[in-house]
């Protein structure tokens, strides 16, 4: 059976919570790695988080830094 482990977020503008918790998600004994994050916001905290995550690749740094599996994250996933 295959199953795609899904993260859903309420940020404000603080994007730091996103990937502080990927982080700490990735270190249990039972590794949990989200295929696909959605992030519920405000239009300002969708600016901060878009700019920083994907813009400036914080979250792809996080990923390419501890070897995670790939993380599906878009401009369409802030909502």
């Amino acid at each position: 059976m295959n199953f795609k482990e899904v993260l859903i977020f309420v940020a404000g503008t603080t994007p730091q919570i996103i990937t502080e918790t990927i982080y700490a998600l990735s270190q249990k004994h039972t590794a949990v790695s989200p295929d696909e994050i959605f992030i519920i916001t405000t239009s300002t905290g969708r600016r901060k988080i878009e700019d920083t995550l994907l813009k400036q690749g914080v979250l792809k740094g996080l990923i390419m830094e501890y070897n995670l599996p790939d993380i599906r994250l878009t401009e369409d996933s802030c909502i």
